[in-house]
């Protein structure tokens, strides 16, 4: 499945890392009261700490208390809070470790709501299980699941992102399409009732990649333009207002060199391009555009005069990025540890700062306040969206943030 669509710059623009090309491991940090770090307890840690000693995960996603994981075989796991079913296991018991959702081993791709799961099989097909009180599941109907529940009976889903109570996906056909909450034109569609299974977003073919952030939604189409809608209250649409509606996808500029977008779980969003600098709009009052100063931006700002980063996400108020170079830096507010720069009380950190000295943190996941992030164990190539195969070093995963890690 993951060449399923070629087009302009996109190659296997789905795979977050090549299923099977390497070992794994996943690191997380932050706050854990309701196991969410996965390690047997509900201490918070304030720097990464592996879960567990297996090293063969190879996808990771994170809600807002709960994370998923596929490993290379695979299958699905899944952990933390599970009051609504977030977790798939049938059950509504929360789980302080990796427990297995079901015991098929055709799991594709994972992402996660706030209290919602969705995954894509390796044959297209999509599910979903939940919280569905906005119809977030895309079933029909807003009645939570609390084990994987197929969404209609099409084969042809490529990729999947979940915002807060919202989800967003694109076919194999380069159409986009969205449905849960749209109280404030977060799918695009020119209204502000609420959607509870797929409907498409505009008729263009051509989008690469979509995002999310607190109250919207964002994209990248195959010629490297980006789009936004939704509301903005503290700039984030990026299009040099403060507080604006955009009831449909709106171009950003004339530019073509968009190459990922940087989704977050609060009033900011950003993007990295083609020259791998990073840029960041929005609300920063807690530094987390990490531009040195606080207050919002209604129009994008560079971070810095770097052009090495990689891969960047952030949470409500705090944001991580990993760099082509394999390091890892994290900026904002640092309630909880979420930063993990092991510091105590809630600092906060204006313009990034390395977590650590490894040179070997390849893909990053964040929730409301703990991450995880992955390393790698050998080298192997690492398939983005939207860029061209590239390789880095296989890595653990941060949920909370999670990372893939060394």
């Amino acid at each position: 499945m993951s060449n399923r669509w070629k087009g302009g710059f996109i190659q296997a623009y789905f795979d977050p890392l090549t299923p099977g090309a390497g070992s794994n491991a996943i690191y997380s940090w932050g706050q854990n009261s309701y196991g969410q770090i996965g390690v047997e307890d509900t201490i918070e840690y304030s720097s990464p700490v592996q879960i567990g000693n297996l090293s063969e995960w190879d996808k990771v996603a994170s809600g807002q208390r709960h994370n998923l994981s596929i490993k290379t075989g695979n299958t699905l796991y899944a952990w933390g809070q599970n009051y609504s079913g977030q977790l798939g296991n049938g059950s509504r018991v929360d789980s302080s470790s990796p427990v297995q959702v079901g015991a098929l081993t055709n799991w594709e791709q994972v992402s996660a709501a706030d209290y919602s799961s969705y995954a894509i099989k390796v044959d297209g097909t999509l599910w979903s299980w939940g919280t569905n009180n906005s119809g977030e599941l895309g079933l029909s109907d807003t009645i939570n699941r609390s084990s994987p529940t197929q969404v209609g009976a099409l084969t042809t889903w490529a990729f999947i992102h979940a915002g807060k109570v919202t989800a967003y996906a694109i076919k194999t056909d380069g159409t986009l399409w969205g449905w849960g909450n749209n109280q404030q034109y977060q799918l695009g569609l020119g209204y502000t009732s609420n959607i509870n299974s797929p409907i498409q977003i505009g008729t263009d073919t051509n989008w690469a990649k979509v995002g999310s952030f607190y109250q919207g939604g964002q994209a990248i189409k195959t010629n490297g333009t980006s789009y936004v809608w939704g509301t903005s209250s503290n700039g984030e649409l990026g299009l040099n207002v403060q507080n604006d509606i955009r009831g449909g996808p709106t171009q950003v500029g004339a530019l073509t060199t968009y190459l990922d977008l940087v989704s977050t779980r609060g009033y900011f969003r950003g993007f990295i391009n083609t020259s791998n600098q990073l840029w960041m709009v929005g609300r920063g009052d807690d530094g987390q555009l990490g531009i040195n100063i606080s207050g919002y931006r209604s129009s994008p700002v560079q971070v810095g005069s770097d052009t090495n980063w990689d891969k960047a996400v952030g949470q409500y108020q705090t944001t991580f990025a990993t760099k082509t170079t394999g390091t890892l830096w994290s900026w904002g507010n640092d309630a909880n540890g979420r930063l993990g720069q092991n510091t105590s009380g809630s600092p906060v950190l204006s313009s990034p700062v390395q977590i650590g000295s490894e040179t070997s943190w390849a893909n990053l996941s964040a929730s409301w306040c703990f991450n995880y992030v992955g390393k790698c164990n050998e080298w192997h190539k690492l398939r983005r969206r939207p860029r061209i195969t590239k390789c880095l070093k296989q890595s653990y995963q941060v949920f909370s943030f999670q990372v893939f890690g060394p």
